[in-house]
């Protein structure tokens, strides 16, 4: 079997992270599978590091102070020895007995997510309805089903993830990101169901800030990916709004033309025009991607 490293961003994480590395080794072990488990402590004031150095198989890279932890993530990918990369969080939030059938699934598919059919958490009721709207607006912009968009638990590999550095953000969004980065530039996704558990210790997601950060990313990714996707029918809804007035006013009423309504016509032209200039701009951009890939090593 092709060895994993196992990547866990933690910040502050005292309470849980001993209590899931052992989990980990448990399972692996039973696996007989090659692994390393790379721990990436995010600047913890706590003894985080510490727990974590003293149990088996485990190798910790520290960040001098806190960062994020998107960025974790970037250094923990840089830092994995192998080129297959299972990520999770570090607050026994995801269960290590998913990892055996999520590694199996890696054999058809560029990433495999692990698709959570419950959560925890405060503000369930709002949380939940802004991620329905946010994989809503997801899957529209990908053209793909997505049932989890941002799960910590995936698997990818360390060559292809690498060359979305540039445009990963810093934050819990990230997640979400490199979700939308592989459907829209053609790499498979594939999703396993797993159980998700109520976490240990506090969390370090911000409802509002994070919230408002999930939106504004998922639609710059729109821009940087898929233009066409929003550019096409906003332009069709102001040239159609332009044109509609054009004949109402001309047609029915008998009035002359305005300069507003003719602006609208060119203005939904326009539109599409920078859509398509967009979607050029983006297919050679991903061309360069494949072409010169940021280096692994």
């Amino acid at each position: 079997m092709e060895p994993v490293s196992i990547v866990i961003p933690v910040y502050k994480e005292e309470e849980a992270i001993g209590q899931t590395i052992d989990e980990l080794n448990q399972v692996l072990k039973r696996e007989k599978r090659e692994y390393e488990i790379l721990i990436v402590d995010d600047g913890s004031p706590d003894r985080t590091a510490e727990i974590s150095a003293s149990r088996e198989k485990v190798r910790v890279v520290k960040h001098p102070f806190n960062r994020g932890v998107g960025i974790a993530r970037n250094t923990g990918i840089r830092n994995a020895k192998y080129d297959l990369i299972m990520m999770m969080d570090g607050d026994y939030t995801y269960p290590a007995q998913a990892i055996p059938e999520i590694l199996k699934k890696m054999e058809a598919y560029d990433q495999i997510v692990g698709a959570r059919s419950t959560d925890f958490g405060n503000f369930i009721l709002l949380r939940n309805i802004i991620k329905w709207f946010l994989r809503r607006l997801a899957s529209y912009v990908s053209g793909a089903k997505i049932p989890d968009l941002n799960s910590g638990m995936r698997a990818f590999r360390k060559r292809d993830v690498m060359k979305f550095f540039p445009i990963l953000p810093p934050g819990h969004s990230w997640v979400s990101t490199i979700t939308l980065a592989y459907f829209c530039n053609e790499y498979t996704v594939g999703y396993s169901p797993i159980e998700y558990r109520s976490r240990i210790g506090s969390s370090t997601f911000h409802p509002v800030k994070d919230t408002k950060n999930y939106f504004g990313l998922i639609f710059k990714t729109v821009f940087y990916f898929r233009p066409l996707r929003f550019l096409l029918p906003l332009g069709l809804v102001v040239f159609l709004w332009g044109a509609t007035r054009l004949v109402y006013q001309g047609k029915v009423l008998g009035l002359s033309v305005r300069t507003t309504d003719i602006m609208l016509v060119l203005g939904g032209i326009i539109i599409w025009t920078l859509g398509f200039l967009a979607d050029l701009i983006v297919r050679q951009t991903s061309f360069q991607y494949q072409k010169n890939p940021e280096k692994t090593e």
